[in-house]
């Protein structure tokens, strides 16, 4: 309690006192104290201050206590006996006094301009809200150093967009509620000041997709001791959908057997076998477990030192009559050490009125037709099918359907990738996939050939959207390919200095037209074709 308290508390018994001894006697004021001390406001701020009339040894004085305010253009005085309230309404120095018994006090009062407010923090600037949810803007003033200015009005209000809801608070804050999709700009003004926040509201999340089963692929498989191999779970919805973005654990029902060890973060898992038996591999996500089973054998024996040969791609390969097809190049000779470099095989024909071969593997289609080819070195020999077809005379079109399988081989039927905009401004990097397709060799030399191209997005949750479709056009000249591949090169004019085939059908009914598209790496695409 300081000084001017205390004395305003003791002065009825001061009072009273005095009267007890001598109801007679007159009390002389020797001096008047006012406080608290000389003051410092801001325009606008307000303090209470007292004065205590006292004797010459510091007893308090009852009496009336008259007050003056020499400046009132500076502040104003709200006057209660012994205490009296300045407000400050301008800047200057004021002198307050208070009189009593014919002595006088007085505190100088400072009051100092208001800060100027610079700028306007808003905290935050993008308020996001789910339709239907509520969220809060802080509206903080600042003077051009940066000094936080309080006690300054805020006025709010929304300038565009969607139909928001604003509620200003008792501290400066708006309460906004989200009522529709979209983007609002809510605009917060302080002594002339003002500034922007943007409120996006979005749609409700959906709800998150729950785990019905888990595959593993392989679901069941052999490897030897010593050996590895991948394998990746796989969540799905109870209505088939791929569920990613979940957390796997790997397990295994015979420790001994092998061993799995997640490969980082992703669903995919190392599985190293450790000796001969079973076990299953288990993988579970959000409790739903999914298993494999997996076969372990004995350590392979060593490699035969007699050579083993096979033909790639296996099964088919195709000519045109009269063009010669290099079969050496596609023969694969392994012996114990690995491939065995320029093989000395014997080449045989089995139907010669189809096609011939000479000692190096050159084989020439003679007619239209199909004959197996077969190339051997003592008891080992491998064999491959080989389909002549007719060189297309005059006009020949072709209606291609791209194969997204086709017996062992598999096909990448990603050609591409482009940026797409959405409805709301959004950016997505869609894939494009080539799908179906026309060739036209004309009589003149000349081709034309046109690809249909789609892109697809798929959201997190729901069926995919198709948002590109279009065909590339492409046209030039014809050349018949002699030499290593049979088939045709096209020079396009479409695309000055690019060239692609058409070579040898992978198997009847197919051709392999390979190309890039767009930005991809030159790829081989298969296509179904029906004359």
């Amino acid at each position: 309690m300081n000084r001017w308290m205390r004395a305003t508390a003791i002065m009825a018994i001061a009072a009273l006192t005095a009267c007890s001894d001598d109801p007679t006697r007159i009390v002389e004021v020797d001096r008047v104290e006012v406080g608290p001390a000389d003051q410092v406001l801001v325009v606008g701020d307000s303090v209470e201050i007292t004065a205590v009339p006292l004797t010459s040894k510091g007893d308090v004085v009852v009496g009336e206590i008259l007050w003056r305010n020499l400046r009132p253009d500076l502040a104003t005085l709200r006057v209660s006996g012994g205490t009296a309230v300045v407000n400050a309404t301008a800047p200057g120095t004021a002198r307050i006094e208070a009189e009593s018994g014919g002595r006088t006090g007085s505190v100088m009062i400072t009051v100092l301009a208001q800060s100027q407010v610079a700028s306007i923090e808003l905290q935050p600037t993008t308020l996001v809200l789910e339709n239907g949810e509520q969220g809060s803007i802080q509206a903080i003033a600042k003077a051009a150093s940066g000094q936080v200015i309080t006690g300054r009005a805020v006025t709010w209000n929304v300038v565009s967009g969607v139909a928001v809801s604003i509620v200003p608070q008792a501290d400066g804050a708006v309460l906004v509620s989200a009522d529709d999709l979209g983007v609002a700009v809510i605009r917060a003004t302080i002594d002339g000041v003002t500034a922007d926040a943007d409120v996006q509201v979005v749609d409700t999340a959906p709800p998150p997709q729950t785990v019905a089963t888990v595959d593993i692929a392989p679901s069941s498989f052999s490897l030897p001791v010593n050996h590895q191999a991948s394998l990746q779970a796989i969540a799905k919805t109870a209505t088939g959908e791929i569920i990613t973005g979940r957390t796997v654990t790997w397990t295994l029902t015979v420790d001994s057997v092998a061993t799995v060890e997640p490969i980082g973060t992703s669903t995919f898992a190392s599985f190293t076998a450790k000796k001969p038996g079973t076990t299953k591999v288990r993988a579970t996500i959000d409790g739903i477990t999914g298993e494999a089973t997996v076969q372990v054998t004995a350590v392979l024996p060593p490699p035969s030192s007699q050579p083993s040969y096979m033909f790639f791609p296996a099964g088919q390969q195709a000519a045109w009559k009269g063009h010669a097809l290099g079969m050496a190049g596609l023969l694969t000779a392994i012996g114990q050490n690995g491939p065995i470099a320029n093989p000395t095989v014997l080449w045989e024909v089995e139907d010669s009125t189809i096609a011939s071969i000479d000692a190096a593997g050159n084989l020439t289609g003679l007619s239209a037709g199909r004959t197996r080819v077969r190339a051997s070195s003592g008891s080992v020999y491998a064999y491959t099918y080989v389909t002549v077809f007719e060189l297309p005379s005059g006009d020949q079109a072709y209606d291609l359907t791209y194969d997204w399988w086709d017996g062992q081989v598999r096909l990448a039927p990603l050609v591409g990738s482009e940026s797409w905009t959405d409805a709301n401004g959004a950016q997505h990097q869609v894939s494009l996939y080539a799908v179906a397709g026309s060739l036209v060799m004309k009589s003149n030399g000349r081709y034309e050939r046109v690809i249909t191209v789609e892109g697809w997005i798929f959201p997190p949750a729901g069926t995919g959207q198709k948002v590109i479709d279009r065909d590339l056009l492409d046209e030039g000249i014809v050349a018949i390919i002699i030499g290593g591949e049979t088939g045709y090169r096209m020079i396009s004019e479409t695309t000055p200095g690019y060239e692609w085939k058409l070579l040898g059908a992978y198997k009847p009914g197919h051709v392999t037209m390979r190309a890039a598209i767009g930005t991809a790496p030159e790829h081989e695409y298969l296509f179904r074709q029906s004359q």
